[in-house]
């Protein structure tokens, strides 16, 4: 795969992280500068990006090294388990485990399945499909989705292979409890900037509402593609906002104080298979609003937050509810967030999940509770 330090790159970083911790041997390939780094449990090896400079190719991440190394590593492996699609680092490990049926092969596809994600590239993931694609996903021994409706996507998509439905982790920093008096609020919207994600609903939305609540900023934070921030920046001007910024990416303790900082997080996006940010937000204690794009219907069932139908006027309502409670009651909603995120998210707990698909995979025998054989 290639890593970023996008959620799908720190998901999988985690993840290895925590099998290791189980004595299980990991190593880790992406593309990247290349380099080989040993840690406690795993390795970790980035390999050169063939074709970096030449556009289309570019795209594809082809890299013969990494195609190399996986190959001659293959012989001491049990599985291999490839993450996201689209790009040729997500098919050299499929053609000799999967396609050669030399080991079990599980893919998570993190979501590139959704309708949303697919509306984009169409004709390039189409091509892809049909040229290198779905010789390996019809090869795979499992697949792993992080909630049911990724789940019905895979279906959707002709998949027969067993599904293992683990959600992603998340880490929770140590507590911290919320000041209820502070001179302004603020609504936070943080991760890619990217059409996908419906941003300029949200500020369409906060045109609505900013006149009524001059003491609360609409923030949104993140990186920025496909040139979406400086559209929406037009926009903004375009709706004469005043208490509104957009920021860069924010990583590690900086992004943990930014989202405990706020007091309401928002997802307007189209699809998501899992959003770590919303994760992210409620382990710090913050209520999020999320789209129905987003797996998060148990929000509402767990009191800390809203999950609302896609459009502007749906924003509107449920921002407008949750500026104007107490920060109290937010607070409230925060805590309980917590300690959902405690109870059936930690990464200790997915991994020890996936560890157990491995070695049904291996060894065979009844598959595990979580995992879908139809």
């Amino acid at each position: 795969m290639k890593m970023e330090t996008s959620g799908v790159a720190i998901s999988v970083r985690r993840l290895v992280e925590e099998l290791s911790k189980q004595t299980i041997d990991v190593y880790l390939m992406s593309v990247g500068k290349p380099a080989k780094i040993s840690h406690n449990g795993y390795i970790d090896e980035h390999f050169m990006h063939d074709f970096a400079t030449i556009p289309v190719l570019r795209s594809m991440f082809f890299s013969n090294n990494m195609r190399q190394g996986i190959k001659s590593e293959l012989l001491n492996a049990s599985i291999i388990h490839c993450h996201g699609l689209w790009q040729m680092t997500n098919i050299y490990g499929g053609w000799y485990a999967g396609v050669g049926r030399i080991k079990p092969l599980v893919i998570s596809p993190h979501g590139m399945l959704s309708p949303g994600a697919l509306q984009f590239s169409k004709v390039k993931k189409w091509a892809f499909w049909n040229a290198f694609q779905h010789h390996v996903a019809h090869a795979a021994s499992c697949f792993h989705a992080t909630c049911e409706e990724e789940y019905k996507e895979i279906r959707a998509y002709g998949i027969k292979a067993p599904v293992a439905i683990i959600p992603n982790g998340v880490d929770l920093p140590e507590w911290r409890e919320k000041s209820t008096f502070r001179e302004r609020r603020r609504v936070i919207s943080l991760g890619r900037i990217h059409p996908k994600k419906a941003l300029d609903r949200l500020v369409a939305a906060w045109a609505q509402l900013e006149s009524d609540f001059p003491d609360w900023d609409l923030v949104i934070v993140g990186p920025n593609q496909d040139n979406y921030a400086e559209k929406l920046q037009k926009q903004a001007k375009k709706l004469g906002l005043c208490n509104f910024s957009i920021f860069g990416p924010v990583f590690g303790t900086e992004k943990t104080n930014l989202l405990h900082s706020s007091d309401i997080f928002v997802l307007p996006t189209l699809s998501e298979n899992f959003a770590l940010t919303v994760a992210e937000s409620l382990a710090v204690g913050t209520p999020v609003i999320s789209t129905k794009g987003a797996p998060w219907e148990r929000l509402k069932e767990n009191e800390c937050g809203w999950w609302i139908e896609h459009g502007i006027e749906p924003l509107v309502d449920a921002m407008q509810e949750a500026m104007s409670m107490s920060p109290e009651r937010r607070i409230e909603m925060g805590k309980n967030g917590r300690n959902w995120m405690l109870k059936d998210f930690s990464w200790k707990t997915i991994a020890q999940k996936m560890a157990t698909v491995y070695q049904w995979l291996d060894e065979g025998g009844e598959p595990p509770s979580y995992v879908r054989v139809k």
